[in-house]
């Protein structure tokens, strides 16, 4: 029997290749690989460059990757299909069983890997989808609630508290920019009300409508600046341009003048202004002007998590907060190659060996190498690997199929070659 579906939430995003129907897609318009995060899920078959429209909330169809139990926790497999979660981004709930590969199974979606959903009751005044609500409320107070479909008043509403959410723009916002609602609920640059979210996605005028990384201002730290500043680059303490290899307080949310009061975003993902070339999950130091640099010396403040290709290019970052608890420093007693597998006493993983950790950047020997031991790193292959599988090292640090060595972690996407750089979820 055909498995059906409740839609509560359905957008629309550029097909960036050719998509099959219901399998998960990214924020970016491709097809989810394995364990990442998930923008919701496809309805029909998409070619490249088409609008495809995709299931963002409610329940959907999503092609079986394999053996399914009812109730069982997916991710995404490397084609976006449903397998049961294991390491990956968990995005749904499968409603129905599966015996293999290829079936149609009803999956309760949760957009952006994030559960993040609760009913407001009871409200006073008529919800607008994808605009902020609060206590009954579309005007948002207190923190923040995107309302998920049209409700009036007296009756309840689904929103979305955390994650990333469609908002209606209430005219032009830049990337990177702090929110607040206006008074239609709808998303303006911050001025003064309460930090609702950061947009992930530029608006030109009113009524468009883009993505926002919800979040209050718990989240951040105000101060005031001591100059003009631009967004999404690094500030220090003083609330000056944070000085190139220093400290800094955080990534400015916007753009604002001198003696204005501003919003620093301190820890947890952040965009950021890229001043040169950046791999995917590098270290990144303060360079010229607040802008992110590869790191080299100076103090590391965070790690991409998307690779910058010029000066000028907008990633996302974890900040230091978050990063340098799962960093430790180590001084080289051999020449270290980056994204492959170190000892504890700061040599390269020999093969099968026990690692410290992963090296998030190059040195020769003295030098002081930044290993991940925790968490998910980028590493480098050194042969083909199938995503799921369990890792361990080979002879020159590299990650290859775990056979009878020392397990260092599980494999999230699949690598086809060797030199291929994968996420892998370290043990």
């Amino acid at each position: 029997m055909m498995a059906t579906y409740i839609s509560v939430l359905q957008t629309t995003a550029p097909a960036a290749g050719d998509i099959p129907r219901h399998r998960f897609v990214t924020t970016a318009g491709l097809i989810a690989k394995a364990g990442e995060a998930s923008y919701g899920v496809s309805l029909f078959e998409f070619a490249l460059g088409e609008s495809c429209t995709i299931v963002a909330l409610g329940t959907a169809i999503v092609e079986s990757g394999g053996v399914l139990a009812k109730g069982q926790q997916v991710q995404s497999d490397e084609l976006g299909r449903a397998i049961g979660a294991g390491g990956g981004l968990v995005l749904g709930r499968a409603l129905n069983a599966a015996t293999e590969s290829g079936e149609e199974v009803e999956v309760l979606i949760e957009m952006g890997g994030h559960e993040g959903v609760r009913l407001v009751e009871n409200l006073s005044a008529s919800a607008v989808r994808c605009r902020f609500v609060a206590d009954g409320d579309p005007r948002l107070s207190q923190g923040p609630a995107v309302a998920l479909h049209a409700a009036d008043a007296a009756e309840s509403v689904l929103v979305r508290y955390q994650g990333l959410a469609l908002v209606e723009a209430g005219g032009a916002v830049s990337v990177g920019a702090a929110v607040q609602a206006d008074a239609n609920g709808r998303a303006i640059p911050a001025a003064g009300g309460v930090i609702l979210g950061y947009a992930q996605q530029a608006a030109s005028e009113l009524g468009d409508m883009i993505l926002v990384a919800l979040g209050s201002i718990d989240s951040g730290e105000q101060f005031t600046a001591d100059g003009d500043l631009e967004s999404v680059r690094f500030v220090g303490w003083d609330g000056a341009v944070c000085p190139a290899s220093s400290r800094a307080m955080g990534v400015n949310a916007q753009d604002v003048d001198d003696s204005e009061t501003a919003l620093a975003r301190v820890a947890g993902e952040s965009l950021m202004e890229a001043g040169g070339v950046i791999a995917a999950g590098g270290l990144v130091e303060v360079g010229s002007a607040g802008k992110g640099v590869a790191a080299q010396n100076g103090h590391v403040v965070a790690q991409a998590l998307e690779a910058a290709s010029a000066d000028g290019d907008i990633i996302r970052v974890v900040l230091l907060g978050d990063v340098d608890r799962d960093l430790l420093e180590l001084t080289a007693t051999a020449t270290i190659v980056a994204n492959r597998f170190v000892t504890d006493a700061g040599a390269q993983c020999g093969a099968g060996s026990a690692a410290g950790g992963v090296a998030a950047n190059a040195g020769e020997t003295g030098a002081t190498i930044h290993t991940r031991f925790a968490g998910v790193a980028y590493v480098e292959a050194g042969a083909a690997i199938v995503a799921g599988a369990d890792v361990e090292s080979d002879a020159s640090g590299k990650a290859i199929t775990n056979d009878s060595g020392e397990a260092l972690g599980v494999a999230l996407d699949a690598a086809a070659a060797d030199g291929d750089i994968i996420r892998v979820k370290l043990d």
